[in-house]
């Protein structure tokens, strides 16, 4: 018999995309969501911030080479957003409802996360890992930020 050789595909922090259109890429910068087609930060900084300082915070990244970065808006912040919880030991309840290809970065004990929609003048939405669900806070209190390029509205 002879043995069929496959090469494999060499990931660097700068490749990102579909491995050989069959699934997602991620490296140890970004992952793209196959489903919206959004770029992900995902090592995340463990400092929280202000409303204001997270979409600062995105706006100065540079990452992966490039430097378009963005804090994600609720619609898109819900797409990472699982109905399955994963089992995390470090979370506030224990499990975790994000994707898995960013399940290992979520280290944080509580994990409320900023997005950019406002909900008034003085709030903004935020996600909740650790529980599931999506509401708004105060624009002065600080949560963490995982930063999002690219993406349309078609999902």
């Amino acid at each position: 018999k002879i043995k069929k050789l496959t090469a494999k595909p060499i990931v660097t922090p700068t490749s990102v995309g579909k491995i050989n259109n069959t699934r997602p890429a991620i490296t140890g910068a970004t992952w793209r969501d196959s489903d919206t087609n959004l770029i992900w930060q995902v090592k995340i900084n463990k400092k929280r911030y202000t409303w204001r300082n997270a979409k600062r915070c995105c706006k100065n990244l540079s990452l992966a080479g490039y430097d378009d970065w963005r804090l994600p808006t609720k619609k898109e912040l819900k797409t990472i957003l699982t109905k399955q919880s994963y089992k995390n030991h470090v979370s506030y309840s224990g499990e975790t409802y994000i994707k898995k290809p960013l399940l290992k970065s979520m280290t944080m004990e509580h994990q409320f996360f900023w997005s950019s929609t406002k909900y008034n003048s003085s709030r903004a939405w935020v996600v909740r890992f650790d529980y599931g669900y999506d509401r708004y806070r105060d624009v002065s209190n600080v949560f963490y930020v995982r930063c999002v390029r690219g993406g349309s509205d078609s999902y």
